[in-house]
């Protein structure tokens, strides 16, 4: 019987000597996150995740994800009349939509926004709000492991700070290969779980981050999944041709990985 993905990932974690091998004894913790608590009220859940967004954004990261963004536009692209067709998976709060929304728009790159969302009541509160500020966007709830858009449906596929969320093994390889499959371009960026990356999070409360938020981010660092280990599910997946090669990224603050793919890939 072939091991499951979960297996796989258990005996390499085990196999792992060295600094790897302690940094991971001292740092992993698989807790559960407050805002991944069903008890949480909508409003109260979308009023934190809004919180995220404020951070990302004084610190930079939001933009610095843009330049993720950039890099996948060909040339060729910026001069399109049709509508550059970007999907945004686990939009969380609305931030980056609206982030992408102003930054596009100011180089004259017609666009049509997507977002999925797994909870429902995140779907009506994010789509009130982008109203609201006059951001256009198609909202849908949708499980990210099984999308309805046909291959290729889109030019650009991102997703940030999703993947720590996936606790079945076999759940992650299963998100990229449905990322891959509907955008003809991407990437998915998470936090990488460095020895510093806890310190990082509790720093947020020096925004005036609510404390769930605070915790959530230590969390968030200590339970995500490292480069190595993305490197090697998307490897024992079999989809390593399909993607480039992970890597981690210790700026603009918080340590993260990053996997692109592009239309040539």
């Amino acid at each position: 019987m072939n091991p499951t993905a979960a297996e796989k990932l258990s005996a390499f974690r085990k196999s792992r000597k060295g600094w790897a091998a302690v940094r991971d004894r001292l740092i992993y913790k698989d807790q559960e996150e407050y805002l991944d608590g069903p008890e949480v009220p909508a409003q109260t859940r979308l009023d934190l995740i809004r919180q995220v967004d404020r951070v990302s954004k004084l610190t930079g990261f939001s933009a610095y994800l843009l330049t993720y963004l950039d890099s996948l536009i060909q040339p060729g692209k910026k001069n399109r009349t049709s509508p550059l067709k970007i999907l945004d998976v686990g939009f969380g709060g609305g931030g980056m939509l609206e982030e992408i929304y102003l930054h596009l728009t100011a180089k004259r790159i017609p666009i049509d926004l997507h977002g999925v969302e797994l909870s429902g009541d995140l779907v009506d509160s994010v789509r009130d709000r982008l109203d609201r500020v006059g951001v256009p966007a198609t909202l849908i709830r949708q499980d990210a492991r099984d999308l309805s858009f046909d291959d290729g449906s889109f030019d650009v596929v991102f997703s940030s700070y999703t993947v720590h969320h996936l606790r079945q093994t076999d759940h992650v390889t299963e998100f990229f290969g449905e990322l891959r499959r509907v955008g003809r371009s991407g990437f998915v960026v998470d936090v990488d779980r460095r020895f510093w990356a806890p310190l990082y999070c509790s720093m947020i409360g020096l925004f005036g981050v609510p404390w769930p938020v605070v915790s959530d981010g230590i969390r968030s660092a200590r339970r995500a999944y490292s480069t190595e280990e993305i490197n090697f599910l998307i490897n024992a997946s079999g989809l390593s041709e399909s993607f480039d090669a992970p890597s981690c990224v210790g700026r603009p603050v918080l340590p993260h990985w990053v996997v692109k793919w592009s239309a040539e890939k």
